[in-house]
């Protein structure tokens, strides 16, 4: 009988492994981060608006991660409490993050926003973090 709660006892213990192991991988799976891209061209002058919906009354939102500042630059930014006609992002959230950028001189930059929970702290890691990120490549013309 020794024999046997031996092997029952090992055999409890790599089930829970087995288990505790699926569940982790599952969760990473279930937290992997949306990825959209897209491009834009536009002329010295114009502007660009990006809309992204968050849930701003816990305190998300979306922030750019990096652009050229001597190609576009940042001219306006707001906070929606409601989520605005045209936004894009998580679907389960009640308000917006709009960005609007403009076009200084002629050339590409590529802009990468990306979703920051409201507990985050410091510089956003996409790839490291399962972060929501959405990839523009801008073009400005004369």
């Amino acid at each position: 009988m020794g024999i046997n709660k031996y092997f029952v006892t090992i055999l409890s213990l790599f089930l829970l492994a087995t288990t505790v192991i699926g569940c982790s991988n599952a969760e990473i799976n279930y937290n992997k981060a949306q990825f959209s891209e897209s491009d834009y061209n536009l002329k010295v002058g114009e502007e660009l608006e990006l809309r992204f919906i968050a849930n701003v009354k816990q305190g998300d939102h979306w922030q750019p991660l990096y652009y050229d500042n001597s190609i576009i630059e940042l001219t306006n930014y707001q906070v929606l409490s409601q989520t605005a006609e045209g936004s894009v992002g998580p679907e389960t959230v009640d308000g917006s993050n709009i960005f609007v950028f403009k076009a200084l001189r002629p050339g590409a930059t590529e802009i990468r926003m990306v979703y920051v929970p409201y507990w985050f702290i410091g510089v956003p890691d996409p790839e490291n973090m399962g972060l929501n990120t959405y990839l523009y490549y801008v073009t400005v013309e004369d």
